[in-house]
């Protein structure tokens, strides 16, 4: 049986996920983007609390994070990306 924190962690990254893409593909108002950065940032904490108790656990922080960097990058909230796209030259570089 998969422990009940590993689902839940499991759904928080599956709606971190969606958000981005609905964010992506849908074009939301600005009020609908300002409560979806909101909720990822809130997901995002919680993610990473998730992160710092397992590098604990697992004896070396440094070679934990060493071996698990991309989950670092996954836990780039919504809102920097957004602010990335919005800068003149970064903003270019992404959208082309």
């Amino acid at each position: 049986m998969i422990p009940r924190k590993e689902v839940v962690m499991a759904i928080l990254a599956l709606t971190s996920i969606i958000i981005i893409l609905f964010e992506y593909f849908a074009a939301p108002t600005i009020n609908l983007l300002i409560m979806l950065m909101l909720i990822d940032i809130v997901i995002v904490a919680v993610l990473s609390v998730d992160l710092v108790s397992r590098a604990r656990t697992s004896g070396s922080i440094r070679k934990y994070i060493v071996r698990s960097w991309y989950e670092l990058i996954a836990l780039t909230p919504l809102a920097v990306f957004y602010f990335l796209e919005t800068q003149t030259i970064i903003g270019a570089l992404l959208g082309a």
